[in-house]
């Protein structure tokens, strides 16, 4: 009975060992969350691109915003899995309808999620 155990534990052990590791299949999907007015793309001059910043992953679903660069060192910057860039959500959420409520999805469990402080002696919620 145990070397029947035994075998079978072998068994499966070697196939798990040839299962593909789930980093190798980061990310999920990709989405521009944030994608730049169609003007602004049809109109690149110059040495000007597109660079596509991944700034949160979510369970493998990575946010991606769409930035204009003319800088050639300049690289697409991206979050680690499970990670975010919070310079990049700190713009995003300035600009956020949710703000006055507290957080967006984009920004929820991130320390950028805080809510605006209410300035002394205010009872009520800010208008957005």
């Amino acid at each position: 009975m145990l070397g029947g155990m035994t075998r079978r534990l072998d068994r499966l052990e070697r196939r798990r060992a040839g299962l593909a590791a789930p980093a190798a299949r980061w990310p999920l999907m990709v989405w521009n969350m944030c994608p730049l007015p169609n003007e602004s793309t049809r109109n690149l001059v110059g040495n000007e691109r597109i660079d596509h910043d991944w700034y949160r992953d979510v369970c493998g679903i990575v946010s991606t915003r769409e930035r204009i660069t003319t800088d050639p060192e300049d690289k697409v910057r991206k979050c680690e899995p499970g990670g975010y860039l919070a310079d990049v959500l700190q713009e995003i959420h300035r600009d956020c309808a949710y703000r006055s409520v507290g957080c967006c999805r984009a920004c929820a469990g991130t320390p950028v999620s805080e809510p605006s402080p209410k300035p002394p002696g205010a009872t009520a919620e800010p208008l957005p």
